[in-house]
C-alpha cells in the first residue's frame, strides 16, 4: 500500500527506495516526468536483496513516461 501511494506523486529529482521482499503483482505508471537533470528513480534498497515482483498480470506497465529510472528490481 506505501508503494502505491508513492508512486502516486511522482515528481522530477523524486527517489524511490523498495524494500527487500516478494510483492505480489506488478505496478503502473502513467504521465509521469521527470528531468534530463533530474530523473524519477524506482529501485531496490538493497542491491544484494532486491525486491521481487510476480503474479501479475504485468510486471510494470509504463505508459506516457519520461526521463524514469529503474533498477535493482525483479520482476
Amino acid at each position: 500500500f506505501q508503494l502505491k501511494k508513492a508512486l502516486g506523486n511522482l515528481k522530477p529529482g523524486d527517489l524511490i527506495l523498495i524494500e527487500p521482499g516478494i510483492y505480489e503483482g506488478g505496478f503502473s505508471l502513467k504521465d509521469i516526468s521527470g528531468t534530463l537533470e533530474n530523473p524519477i528513480i524506482i529501485k531496490g534498497r538493497d542491491k544484494s536483496d532486491p525486491p521481487v515482483f510476480f503474479n501479475g498480470k504485468e510486471g510494470v506497465k509504463l505508459g506516457i513516461v519520461e526521463y524514469l529510472k529503474l533498477g535493482n528490481l525483479i520482476i
